[in-house]
């Protein structure tokens, strides 16, 4: 199950965002043609900052893997997948209880989805493959 926070969506746009035309949302690697969409998510818990995304994927949410110190795996979903590592390796109470106990962590996979309900619908795809199934995904021994 998806815990990613209990936003919704809003109208509201942010002051600079971040996908304004074809040819942005093209050079930032988006997976397809912009059709000028541009969809935002609603305030985030952390620091209140809106987020612009990509209509089709590249810039809103990301599914994402990390390899624990201890060898297992961890999926979890993200707008900011930097900032989630470095909360992750914190071990403060931001990073996920699973990973506290067992950094440091590794990005070994990331991937862009349209929206945080397509996000979370992969994340439950993947925790449900087995480990070299996920080590496949992530090009990783």
């Amino acid at each position: 199950m998806c815990m990613a926070g209990a936003d919704s969506r809003s109208d509201e746009t942010p002051s600079q965002p971040a996908w304004q035309s074809k040819d942005a949302c093209q050079a930032s690697g988006c997976p397809g043609p912009s059709d000028g969409t541009i969809k935002y998510s609603t305030r985030l818990p952390n620091n209140g900052s809106q987020v612009a995304a990509c209509p089709h994927g590249g810039g809103g949410w990301y599914v994402y893997i990390l390899r624990c110190a201890d060898g297992t795996l961890y999926t979890g979903v993200t707008t900011d997948p930097a900032r989630r590592l470095r909360e992750h390796n914190a071990g403060g109470k931001l990073g996920a209880r699973y990973t506290r106990a067992r950094r440091p962590v590794a990005l070994i996979h990331q991937e862009p989805a349209a929206s945080r309900a397509e996000a979370c619908r992969r994340e439950a795809a993947i925790k449900r493959m087995n480990r070299e199934a996920k080590h496949a995904l992530a090009g990783s021994p």
